[in-house]
């Protein structure tokens, strides 16, 4: 009985965050926030053990790299990117040229989000987002956040299917919604991923004409995604 009573509160928080029609275009800032979680309402997800930490060799400033953008091999300075005091668990990343980190810091739900910012131009609609859940928290819960992010997207599901471009998720989705490529339209790719005993969801959301582009800057700052707690790693050296 007190599943179903959890599982019926969670419907009833999903419901009230989720809108009714699918916007046309994206509200700056536009992300996954998830339902107001409770441990105390919601059944709890199988036990998984935290990292054990260990000590880790420094990281540069700077990393000298290349990368492909629309199709063409660039030289680049990437920049680390250390997750501030509060941020838990703590990361580090390197930052490609032409975008900006911010940062969310809190208790049980921290995030960051990489933006464009060309020639100093932000665009708060072409972003990547990574956002940890509560510990403790089931994976139907979290699986229910998404879903109400995608159903806003384009509540009929015509725009959305599964993904294989993030090997490293438990279930991925790719998405587009609003106008066509050419009049405005938006993409991006989002998946459901773990560490130790966290969930956490990876977002990539921008305009479809800046697919070219967004896509390999977002790869690499997963591609050097490090947690500094034991050194792992999101794609595998």
């Amino acid at each position: 009985m007190n599943h179903r009573i959890a599982l019926a509160t969670l419907a009833i928080l999903l419901a009230a965050c989720a809108p009714d029609e699918a916007p046309q275009t994206a509200a700056a800032g536009d992300s996954v926030a998830g339902p107001p979680f409770s441990q105390a309402t919601l059944p709890p997800d199988s036990t998984a053990p935290p990292p054990v930490a260990r000590p880790l060799p420094p990281r540069p400033q700077v990393l000298a790299d290349s990368v492909r953008i629309e199709g063409e091999w660039q030289r680049d300075e990437l920049r680390l990117v250390r997750s501030p005091d509060g941020f838990e668990p703590p990361f580090t990343t390197y930052l490609p040229s032409g975008l900006q980190v911010d940062f969310e810091t809190s208790d049980s739900t921290p995030s960051v989000r990489f933006v464009a910012a060309f020639a100093g131009h932000v665009n708060p609609d072409a972003y990547l987002q990574l956002r940890l859940y509560p510990e403790g928290i089931a994976e139907l819960a979290v699986h229910s956040a998404v879903e109400a992010y995608l159903g806003g997207r384009d509540p009929r599901g015509n725009g959305v299917s599964p993904s294989q471009g993030w090997p490293w998720t438990i279930e991925a989705w790719d998405f587009q919604y609003g106008a066509g490529p050419d009049q405005g339209g938006f993409m991006g790719t989002i998946g459901i991923a773990r560490y130790g005993n966290r969930f956490f969801h990876a977002l990539a959301h921008y305009p479809a004409e800046y697919g070219d582009g967004m896509g390999p800057r977002f790869h690499r700052i997963l591609q050097e995604w490090r947690w500094e707690i034991d050194g792992a790693r999101l794609v595998p050296d």
